[in-house]
């Protein structure tokens, strides 16, 4: 079992896009991570990555 959660319930503008959140199991109330896919013929297209400022760096958890 792993200690990250990835869910796909937030909602776009653009209904191609799949937005995904990637949240530790036991504190859903921090994003650790946000993504946007979009699943093209011949490719998986990132339009989004974001990561958590506490990710960043030499400190990152």
């Amino acid at each position: 079992m792993g200690i990250y959660r990835c869910i796909n319930t937030l909602t776009t503008k653009q209904p191609e896009r799949e937005v995904y959140k990637l949240t530790i199991v036991n504190n859903q109330q921090i994003i650790q991570e946000l993504i946007s896919l979009e699943v093209k013929p011949d490719h998986v297209y990132m339009h989004l990555v974001e990561s958590a400022p506490f990710n960043k760096g030499k400190t990152k958890m």
